[in-house]
């Protein structure tokens, strides 16, 4: 949850967030992508606090790397689809 309030907050770089060529070239890219992925870092955050309150004894660690690998595919699949939504400038 910590992770998905911090990064709509991140400023374009080549170190922390969602580095994939088509965030890093587009501003705007970037600014949505982090934006959805904040959103879905929170909503499996409080998922994953209810899971293990309401599930006691589950796998927890097999959970959370299931959950991490598939926010971060989808985030990665979202701002794939928002870049190629651009539209085309010459350069």
């Amino acid at each position: 949850m910590v992770l998905g309030n911090f990064l709509p907050t991140l400023r374009q770089n080549y170190f922390v967030g969602i580095r994939t060529p088509w965030t890093l070239h587009n501003d705007q890219v970037w600014t949505r992508t982090h934006r959805f992925s904040g959103r879905l870092w929170m909503i499996v955050g409080v998922a994953g606090m209810c899971w293990i309150l309401l599930v006691p004894g589950s796998p927890i660690l097999t959970i959370a790397l299931v959950a991490v690998a598939g926010v971060g595919i989808t985030s990665i699949l979202y701002s794939y689809v928002v870049y190629r939504q651009q539209p085309a400038t010459k350069e």
